[in-house]
């Protein structure tokens, strides 16, 4: 049985040895059914290099003699177009293309009409809608309407990519009369950065012209359609709108309040004061007059800032130069350095208040409570004196402090007066309680604890930090109320985290 199973074996290994010498020709013959497929060399290397609505697709061919043509398909948006050039071509250039990114493929094709394997590129083409021109300078940033025939420009800085611009207007003296001024970066009102142009009938168009170049398209002047300058637009900006609503509690800047505001104050930061120039009927502009400072230290401090104080300023001279504003500075808020609009005034007196004697009846609870052994005061907030502090100890982890203070009971409550630690920051250099004065408060108060609602415009309410400073937070009207809820941050001043502040006293109207 053994020596049967061999043979058969063997029988098997010949015969597929034999059938192994058959020709592979054949072999392939039988199943290609008619013959050979033969795929045309396909394209390589491509490339593509975008221009404005346009892109140019360069390749590299084979060395293929069946090569009859080339055929370039491209697709955007689901839909395709194609064209067919010599077979020797190694680029083309398409143009009218569309804002959407476009796939490029590349194909060779022989004489009877079949494709190689595409090979494929991406991109999309510059054009007015490309976000590469978002960046692009309108020259003038903001303008506006200032009596009957004035507008007040301000300009973007010169770019390097703005081949050319100009101004067009019609003159309110005479409206035919369409005037053009050219805006260069050497010799122009451009430069000035600020400009009050005179004879402009502010009912017809203003529009501001552009050419110019983008980085990607050396060489390729970009004409830009006229930009309209909306003159009775109004874009504020968001801090000035801020310190408006939260000085006089108004929801939004409408037409009723800009017209008939005569008086504006601001007592904090600000990025510019060009904002002021959309007030029609402004007589005067008050800084800084509801920052209390402490005598002592008044001279030592960090005032106010402004980020743009050249564009404030120019506001400022241009309001009182040309309509009489009258500008009131106490305290060299906003600017390093006087000018004629300002009027200067000293340190603001602050009004007495008709504080609530509450010392004895008021109770006040704090979360997170003292740690054992240690007594933050908190009742010092209470007794309308500087020289003593509510300061929790210092910890290494930050915390969110939550007062609430009992009046005892219903009272009229029209404010609140926050006094900061009168501590020197320069001469007491060995006492680094300045370093924990808050700079912002949420202040909350209710009748009978089942309801909570902002004290004031905003729940948040920036106060002045400097050593000593009085903030005066009033309400928009009396209300009656029983508890008041005070939350507060730690401030950090490196691995250390507290906070200090010397009153927090309740007043009446």
């Amino acid at each position: 049985m053994k020596k049967v199973y061999i043979i058969m074996i063997m029988t098997a290994v010949f015969a597929g040895i034999f059938a192994g010498c058959e020709d592979q020709e054949d072999t392939w013959d039988k199943y290609a059914g008619d013959g050979r497929i033969r795929y045309t060399g396909k394209c390589m290397d491509i490339a593509l290099k975008l221009g404005w609505e346009e892109a140019t697709v360069s390749w590299k061919n084979t060395l293929d003699p069946n090569r009859e043509s080339i055929l370039i398909e491209w697709v955007g948006n689901m839909e395709s177009r194609d064209t067919v050039l010599d077979k020797d071509a190694v680029n083309c250039t398409i143009r009218d293309l569309g804002n959407m990114t476009y796939t490029f493929r590349v194909y060779a094709v022989d004489k009877e009409g079949r494709r190689s394997l595409g090979t494929e590129a991406y991109g999309r083409p510059f054009s007015m809608a490309h976000e590469a021109l978002n960046g692009f300078t309108p020259v003038v940033t903001k303008c506006f309407p200032f009596g009957d025939d004035k507008l007040v420009l301000y300009f973007d800085r010169w770019q390097s990519t703005l081949a050319d611009a100009g101004l067009s207007y019609y003159k309110k003296s005479n409206p035919d009369e369409l005037v053009s001024l050219e805006l260069t970066d050497t010799d122009s009102i451009l430069k000035q950065k600020y400009y009050v142009l005179d004879d402009v009938d502010l009912d017809k168009p203003v529009s501001v012209e552009r050419k110019g170049q983008l980085q990607e398209l050396p060489g390729v002047d970009i004409v830009f359609e006229p930009f309209l300058l909306d003159v009775r637009q109004r874009i504020f900006n968001s801090d000035f709108i801020r310190e408006v609503q939260t000085h006089y509690f108004v929801q939004e800047l409408d037409e009723d309040f800009i017209n008939t505001t005569e008086v504006l104050e601001f007592d904090y930061d600000l990025s510019t004061l060009e904002d002021l120039l959309y007030f029609p009927n402004l007589r005067k502009v008050i800084l800084g007059k509801n920052r209390y400072l402490y005598d002592s230290y008044k001279d030592a401090v960090v005032q106010s800032v402004m980020t743009d104080t050249a564009g404030g300023r120019f506001a400022l001279q241009i309001l009182h130069d040309l309509k009489g504003v009258e500008v009131e500075r106490y305290n060299k808020h906003y600017f390093p350095k006087s000018f004629s609009a300002l009027k200067e005034k000293g340190n603001p007196d602050q009004n007495e208040l008709n504080a609530l004697n509450y010392i004895t009846a008021a109770k006040i609870t704090v979360s997170p409570v003292d740690q054992s052994g240690y007594n933050a005061h908190p009742e010092f907030l209470l007794d309308n004196n500087q020289m003593t502090l509510w300061n929790p100890q210092q910890t290494n982890s930050f915390r969110l402090h939550e007062l609430v203070i009992d009046l005892g009971k219903v009272e009229s409550v029209a404010g609140f007066k926050v006094a900061q630690a009168a501590t020197d920051p320069i001469n007491d250099k060995y006492n680094t309680l300045h370093n924990f004065r808050p700079n912002l408060l949420k202040v909350l108060v209710s009748e009978n604890q089942s309801s909570w609602e902002g004290a004031t415009f905003d729940e948040d309410n920036v106060i002045g930090n400097t050593a000593g400073e009085v903030t005066i937070l009033r309400m928009k009207q009396p209300k009656e109320i029983r508890y008041i809820k005070v939350i507060v941050s730690d401030i950090a001043y490196y691995s250390n985290y507290s906070v200090v502040l010397a009153d927090f006293v309740a007043f009446r109207e």
